[in-house]
């Protein structure tokens, strides 16, 4: 009987996609940090909890696929470029900001459902992509306004403003523009500079 499990290469890794053919009964081998979610003929089916399991396929002739979730929090990375001008002064701004969030998969299930089926090759990527990609749409926004109300970017980039910017940042739920079923656990760092846009990054 074929034992399937996450790959060492990738146990950091929020989802691992098993890349090989599943046959209509199988061994599943889960780590105490995740879940399997087990999808025969490409629907969200078991999801199996930490420790070993035998598992038989519903319809052994459609194809199984099996996801390897981690539960617990992993961390995600930002860069963010955004160019504007104050309306009031016409002064050029760029801002950049860096930095790193946690984040953790609360419904493995509801994850995985929204991309079950399709052909993707980099599932982490994509939903690691989606998580910084949302973060940094509101990260931009808010230092936007924050630098045009004041009309300096020195309100953004002063270390005793940092504190506000961060939790109004947790506030608006950085993630909510990214995939279902992960949740912001807490900001790692946030580094913020600025310049007039003169000169390349």
């Amino acid at each position: 009987m074929t034992v399937i499990a996450r790959d060492q290469v990738a146990s950091d890794h929020l989802v691992y996609a098993w890349p090989f053919p599943i046959g209509p009964e199988c061994e599943v081998s889960c780590s105490d940090d995740e879940q399997v979610v087990m999808c025969p003929a490409w629907m969200v089916g078991d999801r199996l909890g930490p420790g070993r399991h035998r598992w038989r396929t519903p319809d052994p002739t459609r194809p199984v696929g099996a996801f390897f979730v981690l539960t617990a929090p992993v961390e995600v990375s930002f860069d963010m470029v955004t160019s504007f001008m104050i309306p009031s002064t016409g002064q050029p701004i760029r801002l950049r900001a860096s930095g790193s969030l946690q984040v953790r998969c609360a419904d493995p299930g509801l994850l995985i459902a929204q991309f079950v089926g399709l052909p993707f090759d980099s599932v982490n990527e994509g939903v690691m992509r989606s998580v910084s990609r949302s973060l940094e749409r509101m990260l931009a926004r808010l230092l936007t306004r924050r630098v045009v109300m004041s009309q300096t970017p020195v309100a953004v980039t002063d270390a005793g403003m940092l504190p506000g910017i961060i939790e109004e940042l947790i506030a608006y739920n950085p993630t909510a523009g990214a995939v279902f079923g992960v949740e912001l656990i807490r900001m790692g760092h946030l580094v913020i500079a600025a310049d007039d846009g003169s000169t390349p990054y």
